[in-house]
């Protein structure tokens, strides 16, 4: 009788969650780089943020969102068990450390160039990448910031002067050092540039966009799990990702941009 009930006991302590069989909650790590991911009126919020509810719901997973510093979120998902964050370019390193979503939560418009109007007359009307890369310019790159195969291949051929720099967590600190004439231009996506002179009188007056022909298509992103993820999250999420890509919710979002692909 006594062991009976401290089986009982132990079941109590394991959780409901556990006894019915459901799905545990998910921790979900985002940092502050709008328009991905961000706060906004007080709430998680940001395109691939709106864009990860949508997978979530249509899953049926439970989840918290939890603002983490960008370098410590890798760092964190070696650690928790049924944890991702959201958004993450896969690469090689990455998929020996993590685990990925089956397919990606969205594709990046291609690369613009972002410069300082200061060094707008040693710039092409419309500069391929090889002009940019050959040109007397100096490119600005992110220490640690993966840009994907197609740009890191162009600067690693072209070899173009390139000043690394660290930005800490404020993204913002890029376009000051840009400002500033540390570098003349830097790579960045349609999305987050557009968003950063819409939002930032200083950024739109003193800083100029331009597209680059020969860009491809941009970045696949994707969603980045700990390699401990219960199987059963990961198999309705990779579930939920094309059923939602398809869906007017998700064209809506995507669509908020207003520009061709």
């Amino acid at each position: 009788m006594r062991a009976g009930l401290r089986w009982i006991a132990l079941l109590g302590l394991l959780g409901p969650g556990l006894l019915l069989g459901q799905t545990p909650r998910l921790t979900v790590y985002y940092y502050d780089r709008l328009p991905y991911y961000g706060n906004l009126n007080q709430r998680p919020g940001g395109m691939l943020l709106d864009i990860a509810r949508l997978v979530f719901d249509e899953a049926g997973v439970a989840c918290d969102f939890e603002e983490t510093p960008a370098k410590r979120i890798p760092e964190n998902l070696k650690a928790r068990v049924n944890a991702c964050s959201i958004g993450w370019f896969m690469t090689r390193e990455r998929e020996a450390t993590y685990t990925f979503s089956a397919e990606p939560i969205y594709q990046d418009h291609p690369f613009c160039a972002l410069f300082n109007q200061a060094s707008r007359s040693r710039i092409p009307a419309n500069p391929t990448v090889k002009n940019l890369l050959q040109g007397n310019l100096q490119l600005g790159m992110i220490e640690g910031f993966a840009y994907g195969d197609w740009l890191e291949a162009n600067v690693a051929k072209f070899g173009p002067r390139v000043e690394k720099v660290s930005i800490g967590e404020n993204s913002d600190n890029m376009y000051r050092m840009l400002l500033g004439g540390r570098f003349d231009y830097m790579f960045i996506g349609f999305e987050e540039a557009t968003y950063i002179l819409a939002n930032n009188p200083e950024f739109s007056q003193r800083l100029g966009l331009i597209g680059v022909p020969d860009a491809p298509k941009g970045n696949l992103r994707y969603i980045m799990f700990s390699r401990g993820v219960d199987p059963g999250i990961l198999e309705k999420v990779n579930a939920a990702i094309p059923r939602i890509r398809q869906g007017r919710r998700y064209r809506q979002i995507i669509s908020m941009l207003a520009v061709e692909r």
